[in-house]
């Protein structure tokens, strides 16, 4: 409440009367990244599961990427550019690699994101011989 006078006092009432309402937003903490990340995630690959793809993850994903994009000071915005950044790209390129000429697509085979063996980026994995076919940094 204090924080929504300051706002009153130092802004004119013609402006502040075209503002619905006032929303005062607390910080991201750690511990809330994960679960973030985890909604994220999941809105990043839905397209690719509506048009049939299997897509999952091992455990190692949503705590590599928690920790890859948090900050204090951006909040969740670092954590959707992070997600974005080190889902979308691999995915869309894997997604059009699967399709065959002349628009026929070929058999969607499961997907799966893992962390590398290095530890420094996500690899997108046909489970069929496991063998990373994208990999961001």
């Amino acid at each position: 409440e204090l924080f929504r006078e300051a706002v009153r006092e130092y802004f004119p009432s013609e402006w502040m009367g075209r503002l619905d309402e006032i929303l005062v937003f607390s910080p991201l903490r750690r511990e809330e990244a994960g679960a973030l990340v985890l909604h994220l995630l999941e809105e990043e690959i839905r397209p690719a599961r509506e048009a049939g793809f299997s897509i999952s993850w091992n455990g190692e994903v949503v705590p590599w990427l928690a920790r890859q994009g948090f900050s204090e000071e951006f909040g969740a915005r670092a954590l959707q550019r992070t997600v974005r950044r080190a889902v979308e790209e691999p995915l869309t390129v894997a997604l059009l690699a699967r399709a065959s000429p002349g628009s026929r697509p070929v058999e969607p085979q499961p997907l799966r994101l893992c962390v590398a063996a290095d530890g420094a980026r996500l690899e997108l994995q046909g489970s069929a011989d496991a063998t990373p076919f994208a990999a961001v940094n």
